[in-house]
């Protein structure tokens, strides 16, 4: 992602001066700190509660951007939107319904919030330098968001002891290029249609 945002971004405008050039920085360290730490705590509640609730828990984390739009920017959902919003909420209730609610069940779906909510805040900035960025530095804020992820990144690996190996640089490069691809999009489609 990171070598793919700085070849999309160019050198010229990821380093040249501009006068938005610290909104990008610094929302683009909070998303790359979001965007870690996501798929870090998406890779933890695999482990604790296979791949189907993650996941689904995660791409709900598109409610975060929905309620921050109304709230902060005051945009007005139409009511297919409030319906489409009301049963992502129903398929939470759902999920988590049928199950018993001892200690162990209670964090497991503490985690699953908490992945929602990060996932979610990602996306959030994104909006965030929409709405107080240029869109000349869009590039350029993804690949702020890509760079801090890839440094935090290699931090983990190194605290860890892990070594990198090809396998590891393949399924990086095949999970990361749509990776980047998606949140351009999203950029681009903040552009001409409200967050909601």
């Amino acid at each position: 992602c990171t070598i793919v945002a700085f070849l999309d971004a160019g050198t010229f405008r990821v380093f040249n001066p501009h006068p938005s050039l610290d909104i990008a920085v610094i929302l683009g360290i909070i998303g790359g700190f979001a965007y870690l730490g996501s798929f870090l705590l998406l890779q933890y509640n695999i482990k604790k509660n296979g791949v189907v609730l993650p996941a689904t828990f995660m791409k709900l984390g598109l409610l975060v951007p929905t309620i921050s739009s109304v709230i902060i920017f005051r945009e007005r959902p139409e009511i297919l939107q409030i319906i489409g919003f009301c049963l992502a909420i129903a398929a939470i209730i759902l999920i988590n319904s049928g199950k018993k609610s001892d200690g162990k069940s209670q964090l497991k779906i503490g985690l699953l919030i908490a992945l929602l909510i990060l996932a979610g805040i990602g996306d959030v900035m994104s909006k965030f330098h929409e709405e107080w960025g240029s869109t000349d530095l869009s590039e350029g804020f993804l690949f702020f968001i890509f760079l801090t992820a890839c440094i935090l990144c290699l931090g983990v690996t190194a605290y860890k002891k892990q070594k990198i190996g090809l396998w590891e640089i393949f399924f990086g490069t095949i999970i990361g290029i749509p990776n980047y691809y998606s949140s351009k999009f999203i950029l681009v489609a903040l552009n001409t249609i409200p967050a909601v």
